[in-house]
């Protein structure tokens, strides 16, 4: 059996209504309407296979090889990305 914790979240009156609502209509405690929810946006996503390129250059930034930087301002990036 799964280890079940308890999950405590204050939201504000107008929310929790609706919530007890949209569960109400489609016939579903409001836990099954939150973990129904949530079930996929909590799930991990599968890695996905890297072009031999995207895995090189991920593997030089993890060495500090290629790598520009750092930026002090998100102008100064962009500048440098467009250039």
């Amino acid at each position: 059996m799964e280890k079940i914790s308890r999950l405590s979240v204050d939201i504000p009156a107008k929310m929790h209504q609706h919530i007890k609502a949209m569960a109400a209509l489609s016939d579903m405690s409001v836990r099954d309407m939150v973990i129904a929810t949530f079930q996929e946006k909590l799930e991990m996503p599968r890695p996905k296979k890297l072009k031999p390129a995207t895995a090189k250059a991920m593997a030089d930034a993890r060495k500090g090889k290629n790598v520009k930087g750092p930026f002090h301002s998100l102008d100064a990036l962009f500048k440098d990305l467009n250039a």
